[in-house]
């Protein structure tokens, strides 16, 4: 072999091979798969899954469940700050969501949506007065100790849900369409899941003033 044949040999060989470029702000995909994750030693589990796993922990991370009475149960998810409770006499603001949880749909698969503070209200907030009757006694109690910027989800068995609609102070809706659903789901089973924060309290009582301990002045 003569050297200019060894030489174009050496050339072709030590080539770098073809690659297609990708954009400089391109991510791979195979690489974050692979992409080690914050506690995983061996970099073996797969990031993908690692983000899917945090998602649906956070999915199932529902505050446990509060019976308060019979056909009447909640789930505290903000614990307000604000410095005046609820309790009976306050005037309270409350956003509010009323759906109903055996009415579903596609696009409303945690039950069909009969009220709302924002759509159906123009001040976009229930003004009430605790101990007046314009809530049922299951939603009062409910709300009893919660301050501004609280939230809890109320869920309301049918029969008590039934209590409310027939006391005449359930709050409705202003869409014709809305209040053909809530005509449907007041024909069955009517299950009902209450929204609700607290935006504003007036009359309520200091935290501290309902933690003080009962004075016996009677020595």
């Amino acid at each position: 072999m003569n050297c200019t044949a060894f030489t174009k040999m050496i050339s072709v060989a030590s080539a770098a091979p073809f690659i297609i470029a990708l954009p400089v702000n391109a991510i791979d995909p195979a690489l974050l798969k692979t992409l080690p994750t914050e506690g995983d030693a061996t970099g073996g589990s797969s990031r993908l899954a690692e983000v899917a796993r945090i998602q649906q922990g956070y999915m199932n991370a529902d505050p446990e469940v509060v019976d308060v009475e019979d056909g009447v149960s909640y789930r505290e998810y903000r614990v307000g700050n604000g410095d005046t409770i609820v309790s009976d006499g306050s005037r309270v603001g409350l956003e509010m969501t009323v759906r109903c949880s055996t009415v579903t749909s596609a696009n409303e698969p945690n039950g069909a949506m009969i009220y709302s503070t924002s759509r159906d209200d123009d001040l976009g907030e229930l003004l009430v007065k605790v101990g007046s009757g314009a809530l049922p006694a299951s939603i009062e109690k409910s709300l009893a100790g919660m301050s501004k910027g609280g939230q809890k989800r109320i869920y309301l068995s049918s029969e008590r849900a039934y209590e409310w609609k027939n006391s005449g102070n359930l709050p409705m809706p202003k869409g014709d369409r809305e209040k053909r659903i809530v005509d449907r789901v007041f024909k069955g089973k009517a299950d009902l899941i209450v929204e609700v924060k607290v935006a504003r309290v007036r009359g309520g009582v200091g935290p501290a003033a309902s933690a003080a301990p009962a004075v016996d002045t009677t020595a």
